[in-house]
């Protein structure tokens, strides 16, 4: 009988391979995630292999920003025309408190007009008019998949404000990071591949 094993016929800790280092371990060549390194002193974050190869890159992700803001932009121009004008013309000084309840409703309607774009569409459809156009989209960073609307709903609303503080150098993190995600990326836990 073999001294390593105990008379269970188990292994002694003793007969198992030492490993003092976490690079000396074995590691699975099929595993689905890759690690990638974080930044000091934080632990390297794991990304599914079929997302690595696909980030997409700055100028993808600026002009598709670019096009859903214009398109978004009219949109609510048109809202904000329709809320000034049309009540002014109907009204002709008559009911002044309305006129003065309207801005507020008119906010209101381009704040849903905004959720339901970054949010429900974006979900839905799996891309904004921008990023369709670019060939890019957004994706959960650990399953690969469509994000929920409160998960779209928290990188492109209270993700994008952040950002866009001190210098909007949250928008400016694709450039150096690894992963290629911007500030409401990182919050939202997304990254964003080519299609």
């Amino acid at each position: 009988m073999d001294l390593k094993q105990n008379i269970d016929g188990g292994v002694s800790p003793d007969s198992l391979p030492q490993i003092n280092n976490l690079s000396d371990a074995p590691v699975a060549s099929d595993a689905p995630f890759t690690q990638t390194v974080a930044g000091a002193g934080q632990p390297p974050l794991a990304v599914p292999k079929q997302i690595v190869g696909q980030l997409a890159g700055y100028g993808a992700r600026f002009f598709a920003s670019l096009i859903d803001g214009i398109l978004l932009g009219i949109a609510q121009f048109i809202v904000g025309l329709a809320f000034t004008l049309g009540p002014m013309a109907l009204l002709r000084g008559q009911n002044l408190g309305l006129l003065m309840f309207l801005p507020l409703v008119q906010f209101l309607l381009q704040i849903m007009m905004t959720v339901y774009y970054y949010g429900i569409y974006q979900h839905n459809a799996g891309q904004t008019v921008g990023k369709k156009a670019m060939g890019i989209k957004v994706v959960d960073m650990v399953t690969g998949q469509t994000p929920s609307v409160g998960k779209f709903l928290l990188r492109d609303m209270i993700g994008k404000i952040l950002s866009s503080l001190i210098l909007m150098i949250g928008y400016l993190m694709p450039l150096w990071d690894p992963k290629k995600q911007a500030l409401h990326d990182k919050i939202a836990g997304t990254v964003v591949i080519k299609v």
